[in-house]
Parts: C-alpha cells; structure tokens; sequence
C-alpha cells in the first residue's frame, strides 16, 4: 500500500511483521492484540491470530497493522480495548470512541495494538461495527462514507 509510506506488510501474519511506521500527527486507532474478531462462519478469533486471506465478517482480510500506541489513550467500550481515535458506529452513525458517554479510559502495560485491513473497511468485534484501518484517509469521521450495503 503506497499510501502506508516506508511501512512493508511482508508477512501474512503478526508474528514477523514490523511495527507500522508513521508520522506522529497521525491520529492512531488499533485493538489489543486479544480483540475477538468475528469471522465470516460467526466464529470468533484474536486479532493477534489473524492471517492476510482470511474472511471476516464483513469481507476478506487484506493487510495487517502493528502499531505501538500511546497509553495515555486507551479505552475500553463493552469490553473492547482499543484506541480513543477508533471509530464505531452506534445508532447508524460513526464515533470516535473517546467521544462516547459508555467508554471509560483505561490503562493497561500492553503498548503494541493490532489492526487489519478488509475489502469493505469494517469490522464487526462483540457485536458492535468498527473501521478496519484503513479509515485514516477517511479522517474527519463525521464525514465516514459508508459504502457498503447494510
């Protein structure tokens, strides 16, 4: 992916791919490394465990993303950890979750997050919708297009 910069994904799964490299203006959203993913077979998998192919609830796995994340920014919403700047959508419209009334920030030691990339841009985690990674050229999540049918 071009626009990702020096970042390679060389690797179709976590375990040797390098931290993702980027600008420190850049927002950064990502999931603790146990985020159950659901699958397209409504199974349930770690992120951590997650291969480029794969199929996921909302499409297929395209690339990852290891990120080391500020730990002044950690949420925690219905029991997923993620970042303050990840976007959900509840009621049909997308938010930041650190602008959510049901998130409580959080600390934990764990500084490196995962993230992947899938065909439609989305992610369904504990029954709630997320932005794959990809969202970052989308920024200004007020405006997030979703594309994809319901």
């Amino acid at each position: 992916h071009s626009s990702y910069g020096e970042n390679n994904y060389w690797s179709n799964n976590f375990d040797t791919l390098p931290l993702f490299n980027y600008k420190n203006t850049l927002p950064l959203w990502s999931f603790e490394k146990s985020t159950m993913i659901t699958m397209n077979d409504k199974t349930q998998k770690q992120i951590k465990n997650i291969s480029i192919g794969e199929d996921t609830y909302y499409g297929k796995v395209r690339a990852l993303a290891k990120i080391q994340i500020n730990k002044s920014n950690i949420y925690k919403i219905n029991n997923v950890i993620t970042t303050g700047d990840q976007i959900l959508k509840i009621n049909g419209i997308w938010f930041k979750v650190s602008d959510l009334i049901e998130s409580n920030k959080i600390e934990i030691n764990d500084n490196i997050f995962y993230h992947i990339i899938v065909d439609t841009n989305k992610l369904l985690i504990n029954n709630m919708t997320f932005t794959d990674f990809e969202q970052y050229p989308n920024y200004g999540y007020l405006e997030f297009n979703d594309k994809s049918l319901p």
